[in-house]
């Protein structure tokens, strides 16, 4: 059974992973926390498959450059142990923004995982948008399948050949060798609308 995974926080590019040195945490509280901080680290969990979760703690600078990498897995060191995972949640202080805790999932190399990539629109060749027309992306992210150390970075939406008025769905996606697209092929992407003066123009011109 595969992975599930989604971070919040386009042809393919490459997957991209990263590695930190972390120690096991054995203080929990919120006076702990308060301790932990002020000496420049942050608490996660790497969440494992039928096993107990594994509490760390990870330098908060590290951490932060980790999540701004845009890195899918990571390599954790822990007592000398690699672990390979991905970051499964971030969460930060909604008044200063701050790193308060991470999520990490454990996956294995020969599995397939479940997760959601970016979804980019490369307008070069779009007739719609050299007319005039407006891009409305209903869209951000797909969910796919693929092998851990397969994931792409993100998926492009090529809109060569898509006029105003027209839409781009999941089924027209171009998907890397294997790759399996799980959001539902029917789903809408994006679309080429008319501006308001477009409209207004036509109603104008009908009159």
């Amino acid at each position: 059974m595969p992975y599930s995974w989604h971070y919040r926080r386009f042809l393919v590019e490459c997957p991209m992973s990263s590695s930190i040195t972390a120690t096991k945490r054995t203080e929990f509280g919120r006076r702990a926390n308060a301790a932990f901080r002020k000496a420049g680290q942050i608490p996660a969990v790497i969440m494992r498959s039928g096993q107990e979760s594994e509490h760390i703690l990870l330098n908060t600078v590290e951490a932060d450059h980790l999540l701004q990498s845009k890195t899918h897995t990571c390599t954790i060191t822990v007592d000398s142990q690699e672990r390979m995972v991905l970051i499964r949640d971030a969460d930060r202080n909604c008044l200063n923004d701050s790193l308060v805790h991470i999520d990490f999932l454990e996956v294995h190399p020969d599995k397939d995982v479940v997760v959601e990539v970016p979804l980019r629109p490369i307008t070069l060749n779009c007739p719609g948008i050299k007319a005039g027309g407006l891009l409305e992306q209903m869209v951000r992210k797909i969910k796919i399948r693929c092998p851990v150390q397969q994931i792409p970075e993100a998926l492009n939406a090529d809109l060569q050949g898509v006029g105003i008025d027209e839409t781009v769905y999941a089924s027209d996606l171009t998907l890397p060798e294997n790759v399996t697209l799980l959001t539902p092929g029917r789903t809408a992407l994006m679309s080429v609308l008319k501006t308001r003066a477009m409209k207004k123009a036509e109603a104008a011109a009908g009159k």
